[in-house]
């Protein structure tokens, strides 16, 4: 009698390990998909696009030590002021995600052209949350530091 409960109390802790890891790359892939279109919409200042990225309660820290809420944020990337962002990548990118909670972490590189037209590296340490709000990622908090 021993060994059926025990076939199949290994059966379900498998199936609920394999649903869960499933589960949790299924969310993986989402955050990734949603920092690529971040740094698209940063790209191409799409406001539209950028908005639904947001959350309304955004934290968005430079390196610099400026916090920007989600308005500030918006308008500084439509604006292209002190640069507009080109060739936006991440490198290192790492994703963890737990519940509705979603933390990235990875190297920020990018061309930043500011109003004269010259090129500016930009090459910085993030770490961003992502918070599930009604069924979608949004960037929750941004920081980012010098390396």
């Amino acid at each position: 009698m021993k060994t059926p409960i025990i076939l199949l109390s290994s059966v379900l802790l498998s199936f609920t390990a394999f649903i869960w890891n499933y589960n949790s790359n299924t969310e993986s892939k989402k955050v990734e998909h949603a920092v690529a279109s971040l740094f698209d919409s940063m790209m191409k200042a799409d406001k539209a696009s950028l908005v639904t990225l947001l959350s309304d309660d955004l934290s968005y820290g430079h390196s610099s030590g400026i916090i920007q809420n989600k308005a500030e944020f918006v308008e500084e990337i439509m604006s292209g002021k002190p640069v507009k962002l080109k060739e936006i990548k991440a490198e290192n990118q790492t994703i963890t995600v737990s519940g509705n909670v979603a933390v990235v972490r990875h190297i920020f590189t990018a061309k930043g052209i500011n109003a004269a037209g010259e090129v500016n590296p930009v090459r910085i340490g993030n770490c961003l949350v992502w918070k599930k709000e009604k069924g979608s990622w949004k960037l929750f908090v941004r920081q980012a530091y010098r390396l």
